[in-house]
C-alpha cells in the first residue's frame, strides 16, 4: 500500500472526526435580520416523533371501519447541556437575542440581562433582577424561558432532520448537588401547522340566499314603522 493512500485515509479519518452536523435552535431576533443559531455545549439526545391519526367509526355489523387519516404535528424532545465554562460568544449572542424577544418585554419580565464575563472562569459579575447569580447557565435557562413565554417560532437543526415552525411546549430542568454549575435541559418542542386564510366577497347576484349569506352593509339608521289595521 502506497504512502499516498495511507495519507489520504488518515485525512479522511480526521475529517470524519471533526465534521459534525449543524445542531441547535435557529431563532430570528427580528423579521428584518438573519436568524441566529443557538447551540448547546452538549447534545445528549434528540428524540423524533411522528404520528399518523387514523379515524374510524362503527358500522351496523362487524368492526369499526377507517376512511380517513391525517398527520399530526411533529414533536421533538431535545436533551441539551450547558455549563459555566467560559463562552463569551454564546453569552453575547444570548443577551442580544433576549432583547429581541417580544420587544424585550418578556425578556425583562423573566430577568434576562446581558452576560458580562468576568475574570473568574465561567462566572459573570453581578446579579440578575430576580436576585439569582448571573452565571452563564442561569442566562441560558432564562433565555429558554423567555423563548417559551414569547411563543416565538423557531427552526431546529438536528443530526437527522430539519424542523421549521417549532415552539417550546414544555421545558424541564433539574438541579442537584452534582449539577449546580451545569444545566441539563429537556426541551419538548412541537411543530405548528399554520393555515393561510383569505376573505372573498361575492356579489349578491351569485348567491342563492343573499339575505343570509351576503356581506354586511351599512344601511344607516333604520326605524320601525307601526302598521295599524
Amino acid at each position: 500500500m502506497s504512502l499516498g493512500i495511507v495519507s489520504a485515509g488518515l485525512q479522511i479519518g480526521l475529517e470524519s472526526v471533526f465534521m459534525k452536523p449543524k445542531r441547535g435552535l435557529m431563532v430570528a431576533e427580528d423579521t428584518n435580520q438573519e436568524p441566529i443559531l443557538f447551540s448547546a455545549q452538549i447534545v445528549i439526545s434528540e428524540q423524533h416523533s411522528d404520528t399518523l391519526t387514523i379515524t374510524d367509526h362503527p358500522v351496523e355489523f362487524g368492526s369499526n371501519i377507517s376512511d380517513h387519516a391525517f398527520k399530526r404535528p411533529a414533536t421533538l424532545v431535545l436533551k441539551y447541556g450547558w455549563s459555566n465554562s467560559p463562552a463569551p460568544s454564546l453569552a453575547a449572542s444570548l443577551g442580544n437575542m433576549a432583547a429581541g424577544l417580544a420587544g424585550g418585554v418578556v425578556a425583562q419580565a423573566v430577568g434576562i440581562t446581558r452576560l458580562v464575563q468576568s475574570s473568574i472562569a465561567g462566572f459573570s459579575a453581578g446579579e440578575m433582577p430576580d436576585g439569582t447569580l448571573a452565571t452563564q447557565v442561569n442566562t441560558v435557562y432564562n433565555y429558554l424561558l423567555a423563548l417559551q413565554a414569547s411563543k416565538t417560532l423557531f427552526s431546529v437543526y438536528t443530526g437527522k432532520r430539519f424542523y421549521s415552525n417549532m415552539i417550546i411546549e414544555s421545558l424541564d430542568v433539574e438541579t442537584d448537588m452534582e449539577t449546580e454549575n451545569a444545566m441539563l435541559a429537556t426541551i419538548h418542542c412541537r411543530q405548528l401547522i399554520i393555515a393561510n386564510t383569505s376573505t372573498v366577497s361575492l356579489p349578491q347576484s351569485t348567491q342563492a340566499n343573499s339575505r343570509n349569506t351576503e356581506s354586511w352593509k351599512n344601511r344607516a339608521t333604520q326605524q320601525l314603522k307601526k302598521i295599524t289595521g
